[in-house]
This record gives C-alpha cells, structure tokens and sequence, in this order.
C-alpha cells in the first residue's frame, strides 16, 4: 500500500479526498481498515454479497426490516435504518450538517464544517470512525445473533470507545468519563 501511494504521488495522480482519511492512525487498524472497505464499498453488505452470487435476491433486505435492499449507504445513511443515529451524534456534540447520501461527502463535511483546527479534526474523525465502526458491529449482531439494540444504547457505546481510543492516544488528557458524557 505504501509502494502504490508513493508511485502515485510521485507521478501527480490526484487521489480522492477520503483516500486521506482512510488509514487514520488513531484508532485500532482493524477499524482503519474496516473504514478503507467502507469507502470503498468493500464491505459483505447484502448487495455485495447477491453481485457474487453466494445469496439470492430475496435475502439481500436491510437488517432494519424497512424492506430495502441492503446497501453501504443505505446501511449507514439511510434514516429508516441507522440515519437516526447520526441525528442523536450531531445533538450529542452540539454539531449541525446536511444529511448526505455519500459515504465519502459524509467522512469529509465534519472535516470541512470545523475550520482548521488539527485538534478538532482529530475529535471528529475519530468519532466518525467510532460511529461507523458500531453501526456495522450492530448490523452483525442483529444478523447473526438476533440482538438489537436502541440508538441510544448504541450512542452509548460510540461515547464509550471513542473515550477509550482517545484515553489511549493522549494519556495526558484531564477530562474524565463524566465530562465525556
């Protein structure tokens, strides 16, 4: 992967914006990575697995039980599945964006609506990773143990890692689990 980036900068290939965002270094990799298949539509989504022909057409439905068919932006941006959750994240840090209907504008607005502040670029993606890392976590919980959790149980848990992984990237940090909140 290094090799490839080097070669392409070298050579003025003009990379899309999230390609940046993808390998972010401040979360586990298992989640960089699971952002890298997102955005590039990688993921065992339903329609992806129908387009190999492992499953059949009459399977490929959301999770959600909306009647759709199962994809990467409907999984993530979709309201009748998991767009309520991006609702109670934006409330929840006192942000307001446009609802987007693609994954990559949705990674890049938060870095673009916040100025350029480096700290406040690292808070947001972080979150963001944090958010789409549970989404997917709920997704297979839901398939494959017929769990299903509330949105505000799932906004608890996004509140609860990203304190972790920033606990563990700035031990320095003064603010407690409570002030997370």
């Amino acid at each position: 992967m290094v090799c490839i980036y080097f070669l392409l900068v070298l050579n003025n290939i003009n990379l899309p914006q999230y390609f940046y965002l993808n390998w972010y270094k401040d979360v586990p990799l298992k989640v960089s990575v699971f952002a890298y298949r997102l955005l590039r539509n990688r993921l065992p989504t339903k329609d992806n697995i129908v387009r190999l022909g492992l499953i059949t057409h009459e399977v490929n439905l959301c999770v959600s039980e909306c009647g759709m068919v199962e994809t990467t932006t409907h999984l993530f941006l979709n309201r009748v599945s998991f767009g309520s959750f991006w609702y109670m994240v934006h409330i929840w840090l006192s942000f307001s964006s446009v609802d987007l209907n693609v994954l990559h504008d949705h990674f890049i607005q938060c870095a673009y609506l916040i100025g350029d502040s480096k700290v406040l670029h690292f808070f947001m993606h972080l979150i963001r990773f944090t958010c789409v890392w549970i989404l997917w976590n709920e997704r297979n919980d839901r398939i494959f143990y017929n769990k299903k959790k509330s949105m505000t149980q799932l906004l608890n848990k996004v509140k609860l890692l990203s304190f972790w992984w920033l606990k563990s990237k700035v031990a320095s940090l003064s603010l407690g689990f409570q002030s997370w909140w």
